[in-house]
This record gives C-alpha cells, structure tokens and sequence, in this order.
C-alpha cells in the first residue's frame, strides 16, 4: 500500500467508504509481502521496455528496506529511435507491506464486506504462498 501508516491507511479506508452509495465497489490492489519482500534487496531490476511516439521508454528501479516501509527508487529513460539516451527521471517512492490479515481486519472496520480476493490481474484465486498481489473488491451494504 502506498499510503504508508496504519492510521494514515484507516483514514484513507473511511474516506473510501464514505464516497461510495450502498452497493458500491472498491477495488484495491496491494503486495503480497511474503512473495515482494523476496525483491526488495537493492538489486536494480528491468521492469520494461516500451515504445512510445520518439523511440522507447525503459523502466528499472530498486528496492531497499521493508520492515514494513519499502524505499524505491524507479528510473525511467527515453531513447530515440536509433538507441540514443534522450533524458533519464529518476521516482523515489514509498510503500508499506501490509499483510493480509491486517488490511483485512482494517477494511472491515471501515465498514467494507470483503467480496472477493484475487492473487493476479487474470482473477486468479489468492495463494499466500505464490500470489503476487492481493488485489481485494469490497463492497459498501
């Protein structure tokens, strides 16, 4: 979870909750820490190559700490069409592993109804063990 702080990540809940009508939906992707702490060890990782309208943007970036709070630093380079660097950004970013448990027990006391829980984009079932995200649906009753 991006919003780092349990008492940061329950007001965030709440304020979710109040904008959504009875039969509302809330969708909310977060890490499975026991498969993303595996990856964040200051390692630089390639994420992914992708062409856009001057050439191809690259993206790679490191991860340090996770106890719970996860630094990372993400660069992203243009090249033009024959391989040369344009320009290079670099994104610090904070996050927070929240274990399953927790968010859940958070989100209840939101007052959400836990709907589903996938473990992929493709809606797979969530597998603690293998799943790379936790990617929740409540609903507000």
């Amino acid at each position: 979870m991006e919003i780092i702080g349990e008492e940061n990540q329950r007001a965030a809940l709440a304020a979710v909750f109040e904008c959504l009508v009875p039969g509302g939906r809330f969708i909310c992707t977060l890490h499975n820490p026991a498969i993303r702490r595996k990856q964040v060890d200051g390692l630089l990782r390639f994420v992914g190559q992708f062409p856009n309208a001057n050439g191809t943007l690259v993206v790679s970036g490191f991860e340090q700490g996770g106890n719970p709070v996860v630094s990372r630093q993400q660069f992203f380079e243009f090249f033009d069409s024959d391989g040369r660097l344009l320009e290079k950004r670099l994104l610090q970013m904070k996050f927070a592993f929240v274990e399953k448990d927790e968010f859940e027990q958070m989100a209840q006391d939101a007052g959400f109804r836990i709907a589903q829980l996938y473990g992929s984009y493709d809606r797979a079932p969530f597998d603690p063990a293998q799943s790379p995200v936790m990617i929740w649906r409540f609903e507000k009753d």
